[in-house]
């Protein structure tokens, strides 16, 4: 029992660590915007555009788009980093959604640019919830996939209604992409 505590706290340990650490990189990649005065996105359907897909997380219009995904960000990605057996999977996995999330944005986004960390964060939060799907699992392995997804889906309940909001200075195509991209790759792995 008691090393089994240790390891669930451990566990808890690297899953809050890679969150932090993700959302100072966020924090360190718009800083750097702030330094260059450049804000590269993704362009929908333009070549150029492709070019950020992978770090398009890193990038915000201003502080204020930079503190809201901040918020949601630290909870959820350590939600799902306590999906991963390792860190690097974490890490590996972030990069294949902010991708195939950014290509969703790119083939469907309304012209203008796409960037921020809420294509992550939607991304999370539909790779969680392809935990529902989850079948032929372990009964520990599932329940605990089930666990993760329900307490995603509880606390963040309210962000659903931000997938088709269709005000200026909001990507739905990047909420919409993200959390489709996050649903494929959690029903994919379950």
């Amino acid at each position: 029992m008691r090393r089994a505590l240790h390891s669930a706290s451990q566990r808890l340990g690297h899953a809050i660590g890679f969150a932090v650490g993700l959302t100072l990189l966020v924090w360190l990649g718009f800083g750097m915007q702030q330094l260059t005065g450049l804000t590269p996105g993704i362009v929908p359907r333009t070549w150029q555009g492709l070019i950020p897909l992978p770090f398009i997380f890193l990038f915000h219009a201003n502080g204020q788009h930079l503190l809201v995904n901040s918020v949601a960000l630290v909870p959820l990605a350590t939600l799902f980093a306590l999906r991963m057996q390792r860190w690097t999977q974490a890490c590996a996995l972030t990069l294949v959604l902010s991708i195939s999330g950014g290509l969703i944005v790119w083939l469907i986004g309304s012209p203008g640019v796409h960037l921020g960390a809420s294509l992550l964060v939607f991304a999370y939060l539909g790779f969680l919830l392809g935990g529902f799907h989850a079948t032929g699992q372990h009964f520990g392995t599932l329940l605990w996939r089930l666990l993760l997804a329900g307490l995603a889906l509880y606390l963040f309940w309210p962000l659903l209604p931000q997938l088709l909001v269709m005000e200026d200075g909001v990507s739905w195509s990047a909420h919409a992409g993200g959390a489709l991209a996050g649903l494929l790759w959690g029903i994919r792995r379950n």
